[in-house]
């Protein structure tokens, strides 16, 4: 305090302590005081303590707007399909030798076996790996997390659908994980048992799902964190559990499903047309109690002509405007948020409006795959990249696959994986770009072949064998050059190697 109030405050304590208060509300951030305008509204509490608070409830409230609002289902399809694809994150194995080089061979033979096991990958041997993994991603999205059980070799009661390799995933749903589960003594906290460098060591699972209609017991088990997995949707850091993607836009999709129902129940009342008869003067009618005047109607048909109406009157609709002509831009501004906050989907494809030049569009796309791009490599991470190194791992320990002696051990996990990639808005446009990069110098071959979702090494297996029949059948096509180089000059039969043969 300077002099000045220091001689308030020994004259009027109060008026002191008012100016030391405007005083420090002056040098803080304007935001940070509540006003009568500005209410201020404080998150406290570290990441988990808000999760254990609203998680459950929100992930409820979310299983609901799924299965209630085809906005959010259409929505959450949308996001399962550009995250994972139809056909699942594709993973081309990239073992090396000892020369730096890809190891075709052993490859190959990674990609066929996993693909095999791929066919049989869960407990129940219903799905295929490219269905387990569009379920695993929307309950990730959805729930904000889900759980799979990595279950390797001898197991009491237990076959794996795979007979060549004991590895089998348990996937489930994140209520085995129990939320209030939390024994400080023990070092568990919402159902995840930690070290003291908040590392998970243990997950309590329940035996049973708790909301399943044969769950007769809440006992749980514990499973070591080294064979399970645990995919998860966090925000901020130190976050033990997931919450769901939807968390911040469920107020805006109750709010935006009401407002559609109020519209659509005003929209029927105003397609029951209701006629109503303007009286004319009073004294061209009976007396008022007369019981016929009372139920006069009017029958209404197709070319129906009023021939009973008394002087003075007239007839007129009851008519209302409805559905709103703001409706669909009011629906659009909220959809556009709600895409926002979801994970930055793209509108267009939510809502089934494809308008805009195709720089609008192809920009709208772009910025879209960024967001489809970043959930993708968390997919990839927490979910596929262990799943196709634990195979690898189990498959050599038990004799499945057998490592050349020419590879390089240390690369036998290399993979690169394939997310979905961004469709082509205009076919030729993007077609000559790719082209015009190759032929520069800019790009590879095998660059514009994985942003297709493919894998270059068997594209280039099939392009060799094609181009063999053709020329072997006498076939000439723009997709051989060869003949445009050499004219008619007999072109040398292209064989592919051995080590990429079929």
């Amino acid at each position: 305090m300077n002099l000045l109030d220091k001689t308030i405050a020994a004259v009027s304590p109060k008026w002191a302590l008012s100016r030391q208060r405007m005083r420090s509300g002056l040098a803080a951030y304007q935001a940070a005081v509540p006003s009568r305008t500005h209410k201020v509204e404080r998150s406290r509490g570290d990441a988990n303590a808000s999760i254990s608070r609203g998680a459950e409830s929100i992930r409820d409230q979310a299983r609901h707007l799924e299965e209630n609002s085809d906005l959010a289902d259409g929505l959450l399809t949308t996001l399962v399909n550009n995250v994972v694809g139809k056909d699942g994150i594709g993973v081309e194995p990239m073992p090396l030798d000892h020369t730096g080089q890809v190891h075709d061979d052993f490859a190959k033979e990674l990609a066929e076996g996993f693909a095999e096991w791929s066919l049989k990958m869960e407990t129940t041997g219903q799905w295929s790996r490219s269905e387990v993994e569009r379920l695993v991603c929307r309950t990730w999205l959805r729930d904000g997390e889900c759980l799979g059980e990595q279950l390797i070799g001898r197991i009491s009661g237990f076959n794996h659908p795979n007979t060549q390799v004991p590895f089998t995933l348990q996937v489930m749903e994140p209520d085995f994980l129990p939320m209030g589960k939390t024994e400080p003594g023990n070092g568990i906290y919402q159902g995840i048992q930690v070290n003291q460098w908040q590392q998970p060591t243990a997950f309590h699972l329940y035996l049973n799902h708790p909301g399943g209609m044969f769950a007769t017991s809440l006992k749980t088990r514990a499973v070591p964190a080294d064979f399970m997995l645990h995919l998860k949707q966090v925000k901020r850091l130190h976050s033990r559990r997931g919450v769901s993607i939807f968390a911040s836009s469920l107020q805006r999709f109750g709010g935006l499903q009401n407002y559609e129902e109020s519209e659509q129940v005003a929209a029927r009342i105003s397609a029951a047309m209701a006629f109503y008869i303007r009286k004319g003067d009073t004294t061209d009618y009976d007396d008022p109690g007369d019981k016929a005047e009372k139920r006069r109607t009017l029958p209404i048909s197709p070319g129906t002509i009023f021939d009973d109406l008394r002087p003075g009157e007239d007839v007129g609709t009851i008519e209302s405007n409805r559905p709103s002509p703001m409706l669909q831009s009011f629906r659009d501004t909220m959809m556009r948020a709600i895409c926002a906050a979801a994970g930055g989907v793209n509108f267009s494809t939510v809502s089934k409006k494809y308008e805009g030049s195709y720089s609008a569009q192809r920009q709208e796309l772009v910025d879209s795959f960024i967001s489809y791009g970043v959930l993708s490599n968390a997919f990839i991470n927490q979910w596929v990249r262990p799943i196709f190194r634990r195979y690898v791992q189990i498959s050599i320990l038990c004799g499945r696959h057998v490592p050349p002696a020419d590879l390089d051990i240390r690369t036998v996990l290399m993979a690169y994986y394939q997310p979905p990639t961004m469709p082509w808005i205009d076919p030729a446009k993007e077609a000559n770009g790719n082209r015009e990069l190759v032929r520069g110098g800019f790009g590879t071959e095998s660059e514009v072949i994985r942003g297709q979702g493919k894998n270059p090494q068997a594209v280039k297996r099939q392009r060799a064998r094609e181009i063999e029949e053709n020329r072997a059948l006498g076939l000439v096509f723009n997709s051989d050059s060869y003949h445009e180089y050499y004219g008619s000059r007999e072109p040398e039969p292209v064989k592919p190697e051995a080590s990429n043969s079929e």
